[in-house]
């Protein structure tokens, strides 16, 4: 079952200002997934994971003909696999910036690999995806931080039963 990610908002707004947008998360939390999900909805075009050992090599053999090769508007899924793809990455952005969007994913931050620090700064936006939400698992957008943040501490009524509750407390998010 696919939930929606909320973040996805995000990215697809981000990916609309930023030529690259780079999605972390810890393994396992949906970010293949999340990226997949917007190349079916057009808003990329090509999706490419570096987890392929046919891609992986052909990244480190020839990274700037990698990078050149790519469409436009591409996923390059596991990036710290060849961080020797991020300085021909920063020239194909600095000679198109108008016309690429790149959506890089990974479990590992960009920003603690010294030759990432200094090649996409400006150019790269930087997301971490979470694991499910509650509100994500059941379908409901959380309200409590906003509300928080407006000083509205009432408490919302959990629509649940202790058991319920635990099974929550269980599934995590």
């Amino acid at each position: 079952m696919m939930h929606p990610r909320w973040i996805s908002e995000r990215v697809s707004r981000l990916l609309t200002i930023m030529p690259a947008v780079f999605l972390q998360g810890a393994r396992q939390v949906g970010k293949t997934t999340l990226a997949q999900q917007l190349v079916r909805q057009g808003l990329l075009d090509a999706y490419l994971t570096l987890d392929d050992p046919g891609v992986l090599e052909a990244a480190q053999r020839d990274p700037v003909q990698f990078i050149r090769d790519l469409p436009a508007r591409a996923v390059i899924d596991e990036i710290q696999r060849a961080p020797e793809l991020l300085l021909p990455l920063k020239m194909r952005i600095d000679a198109e910036r108008k016309q690429v969007r790149f959506l890089l994913t990974g479990s590992a931050s960009p920003l603690a690999l010294p030759q990432v620090a200094d090649a996409l700064v400006g150019r790269m936006a930087v997301l971490t995806l979470h694991p499910l939400s509650q509100g994500e698992l059941t379908g409901v957008r959380e309200t409590w931080l906003r509300r928080a943040f407006a000083s509205d501490w009432s408490v919302h009524r959990l629509e649940a039963t202790p058991d319920d509750v635990w099974r929550r407390v269980q599934c995590g998010g």
